[in-house]
């Protein structure tokens, strides 16, 4: 058996195109018809959300959903078989997060800065409940 390049420098076969700018990223393609995306996270550690109009949102044109709008089911995000303790369950969107960024609404709209325009609209009322910060505390 040969090892002829183990610890040996293996140039990247795209390390040209990268630096130099001429690579593609999905980011840079544009198709006919393309929506662009924002999700509105949470701002708090932990949290119900008591409250969420979309209308302002809305009236811009965009297409808003919230957790009101999706199944309360429970998905795993994982691409790869591994462990099952590993890895936990999510919801699409949330009305009660339980970290800071999960998610709680979704927007889009035909341009990019109308999807960010439609997301700073949406107007949300949250009840912020006590954070654990402490593994030994969370424990109790």
């Amino acid at each position: 058996m040969s090892f002829h390049a183990i610890s040996k420098k293996t140039p990247r076969k795209d390390a040209l195109a990268k630096v130099t700018g001429a690579e593609r990223y999905a980011s840079d393609i544009y198709l006919p018809n393309m929506l662009h995306a924002r999700v509105l996270k949470s701002p708090y550690p932990h949290a119900i959300v008591r409250k969420i109009d979309t209308t302002k949102a809305e009236e811009t044109g965009a297409v808003v959903i919230t957790f009101k709008d999706v199944p309360n089911r429970l998905f795993c995000p994982r691409l790869v078989s591994t462990p099952d303790a590993t890895y936990k369950d999510w919801r699409v969107l949330t009305d009660k997060p339980a970290y800071v960024g999960e998610p709680i609404a979704a927007v889009a709209a035909e341009t990019e800065e109308l999807s960010q325009k439609a997301l700073e609209l949406i107007e949300v009322e949250y009840q912020v409940l006590e954070a654990v910060f402490e593994p030994l505390e969370s424990m109790r």
